[in-house]
């Protein structure tokens, strides 16, 4: 019987919670009946009582068939613990035990195949694992098992939440499964997945990271620029802050170039939301002749009209609504010019192509449309070559996003390239991850 396990039947608390209910000393002179008691027996009550019948608390057995041929167990036994100050047992887990192949995983876990080799595991028909997420481990177990040609009902695992799909990662890790045999299944998780809520972004962006999902990444990262307020983090579902600093969850996160990156990212997208709509105020503000009389209130007008939908000033109006949310009101802009404004005012000079301030607006839309689409796993990995002819090749020709969708990545125009064609010197942050899936590398160098 494990000792862990065993409770006894008895008053017993630790010496520390004793001494804690002790009286002070003036308070033991006061106390005749307590300053009278033996020392004995306060000593008596820090060991339990030897007569005692101990008794253990069971949960209930869940077994969970993974493989029809089964030669194995992995075992979950579920401590229970019992408070001694308010004599409260918890409740009841169940205890899992997963019927697998002993050779499959050997053939895909290190770390199993280490166990095995210890003489007194090699022949034996079940093992004690702990702290493990059992729906993460049955997952990671059912694709195991698929992988080698076995019909375990892997359907089953695209309907676990996104909190889940952390543990499997951290699963893989620790048992030192190679995570590139999980890419398609979570290619198809992700395909499954509920994209219409744009608050779970940031709790995505490490696991398409972890597995080189090209097209989520993108699509994350894009959400995290234009979709959320304030700085660029990744967040982690799992612990509160900071779980970066917990040694065995510190690697679940983003390097810190790519965060670094993408902040950079949103700072550059807001400055030129700014840039495009001063446009129109620009050549009044330095015209040296006269303009009209009605001119400095038109400009007024077109200020206080995008004050009304909430985009000016930006930096102003970035502080409490995101990018995608300003981008989204300009296209209601309306301005009317009064009749006796000139043509200068109505239209200044310096908008392209004499726009004026409802074609400026327009502008500054379509240019957003394609200025960031998210950032290319395809580019991150041309990066990390010594060369950069493939750099200039593609500023040249202008194909940003050539052979990108072949590569599991997407189409996209120069502003994905630029932020995600990080140089020798920039991504050597990326390309150091150490250890076998210590941190996420979708990278291989040629």
């Amino acid at each position: 019987m494990d000792e862990d396990e065993i409770v006894w039947e008895s008053s017993w608390e630790p010496p520390t919670l004793q001494a804690a209910r002790r009286p002070s000393p003036a308070a033991q002179v006061r106390n005749t009946a307590f300053a009278s008691k033996p020392a004995t027996t306060l000593k008596e009550n820090y060991l339990p009582n030897p007569q005692a019948k101990p008794f253990v608390i069971k949960g209930p057995v869940v077994q969970v068939d993974i493989s029809p041929q089964a030669d194995f167990t992995i075992l979950y036994n579920r401590r229970h613990y019992f408070d001694r100050v308010t004599k409260a047992r918890t409740a009841s887990k169940p205890n899992f035990h997963f019927k697998i192949s002993k050779a499959v995983l050997a053939t895909y876990s290190k770390e199993f195949k280490d166990i095995l080799n210890v003489y007194s595991y090699s022949k034996a028909t079940e093992y004690n694992f702990e702290k493990d997420n059992m729906t993460a481990m049955e997952v990671v177990l059912k694709v195991l098992h698929s992988l080698a040609g076995q019909d375990v009902g892997v359907q089953d695992t695209y309907k676990i939440k996104l909190k889940k799909v952390w543990h499997v990662a951290e699963i893989l890790r620790k048992y030192q499964i190679d995570k590139d045999l999980f890419k398609e299944w979570f290619a198809e998780w992700y395909q499954r997945l509920d994209h219409t809520n744009k608050a779970v972004c940031e709790e995505l962006l490490f696991p398409t990271w972890h597995f080189s999902h090209g097209v989520g990444v993108a699509k994350a990262t894009r959400m995290a620029v234009m979709d959320r307020v304030g700085t660029v983090v990744d967040k982690n579902p799992l612990f509160c802050y900071p779980y970066w600093k917990h040694p065995e969850y510190s690697w679940m996160h983003l390097p810190k170039e790519v965060v670094k990156e993408l902040s950079n990212t949103k700072e550059y997208l807001r400055r030129q939301i700014s840039v495009g709509l001063w446009f129109s105020i620009d050549y009044h503000v330095d015209r040296d002749d006269d303009c009209c009389e009605v001119g400095p209130q038109t400009k007024l007008e077109y200020e206080r009209a995008l004050r009304r939908l909430g985009a000016w000033p930006p930096d102003r109006a970035t502080r409490d609504k995101t990018l995608k949310s300003i981008l989204d009101e300009l296209p209601s802009f309306t301005l009317t010019p009064p009749a006796t404004c000139c043509q200068l005012c109505a239209s200044p000079p310096s908008c392209p192509r004499r726009l004026g301030y409802k074609g400026t607006v327009d502008l500054v839309c379509t240019f957003f449309a394609t200025a960031f689409q998210g950032l290319c796993l395809h580019c991150m990995q041309l990066s990390l070559m010594k060369e950069d002819d493939e750099y200039w090749f593609l500023d040249k020709n202008k194909v940003w996003g050539r052979d990108c969708a072949k590569h599991g990545g997407f189409t996209h125009g120069s502003g994905s390239w630029y932020r995600s064609y990080m140089s020798s010197g920039r991504s050597k942050g990326i390309a150091k991850f150490g250890g076998i899936n210590s941190r996420p590398n979708p990278f291989k160098t040629r």
